[in-house]
């Protein structure tokens, strides 16, 4: 196989996994949302008390405002890329939506979580500066291929592109992670008590 093939195929997967890790973390914020009740997220910020509340509803915020842009931003790229326009505006308005959608997930984000008066967890933060990168990536794809026809970036881009989908896994499945191992030694210590 080719670089180019192996390069798209290899994208495709990371993104494939990327959506199969947020089924798996919405299937864990059902549970948790079963397990600790509904009220936790619309308590006031001076009710949360502890740092496991406040965790969870800024991983919360974050997680749904990925969930939702990421299969928004998937039709409307389909649709550009299928579009019958000029070869240099499909391309400008491609890498403009991807900054856009980019954009739109920080300030939900960040307008979010000043409306709840939450405080960022580190899985939060760590998207956010995923994304403020694939702006400019996006950005500077904009200019180089969008308007100055150039495609040397190509390869920087594909690899980030790899490397965008598997940071966001790992950074939206670390808190659920966090918290069933939390779980998971209060159990053993649970069960080292009664036995």
């Amino acid at each position: 196989m080719s670089y180019y093939v192996e390069s798209v195929l290899a994208n495709v997967v990371a993104h494939r996994g990327f959506q199969v890790s947020l089924l798996f973390a919405l299937i864990y914020f059902i549970y948790d949302l079963i397990f600790r009740g509904v009220i936790k997220l619309h308590r006031k910020p001076c009710e949360r008390k502890g740092e496991i509340d406040k965790r969870f509803l800024s991983w919360s915020i974050t997680f749904f405002v990925v969930f939702i842009l990421q299969f928004t931003d998937e039709p409307i790229n389909s649709a550009l890329i299928d579009a019958d326009m000029e070869v240099m505006l499909r391309r400008r308005l491609f890498y403009f939506f991807k900054m856009c959608f980019g954009f739109t997930c920080i300030m939900s984000v960040y307008i979010l979580h000043s409306l709840c008066r939450c405080v960022y967890s580190p899985a939060t933060r760590y998207c956010i500066y995923i994304l403020f990168t694939t702006m400019t990536i996006n950005f500077i794809e904009l200019v180089l291929r969008g308007f100055l026809n150039l495609n040397v970036f190509i390869p920087v881009y594909r690899f980030f592109g790899l490397l965008h989908y598997v940071a966001l896994t790992l950074v939206l499945l670390s808190y659920p992670y966090y918290r069933i191992r939390v779980l998971r030694r209060k159990t053993i210590r649970l069960e080292r008590k009664l036995t």
